[in-house]
């Protein structure tokens, strides 16, 4: 395979800044995505969120019928 000679992209400090700056945004926007599904899983009372109890729960509060789909 005959192979070319990498291409010269040049790039200025205002370029590299952008790129910072988006990366930082990004980085915000996953901490804040990360902080509100942790604050979603927690309950009122400050414990920690357990969905096995949560979907126990909820299925012994429906009846029969609502478990088996006919309401």
């Amino acid at each position: 395979m005959i192979r070319r000679d990498p291409t010269c992209i040049i790039m200025t400090d205002a370029d590299v800044q952008d790129v910072r700056d988006m990366m930082m945004k990004k980085r915000v926007v996953v901490a804040k995505m990360t902080t509100a599904k942790a604050g979603h899983r927690k309950s009122h009372s400050g414990q920690p969120y357990v969905a096995a109890e949560d979907a126990r729960r909820q299925r012994e509060a429906m009846s029969r019928d609502e478990r088996l789909g006919l309401r």
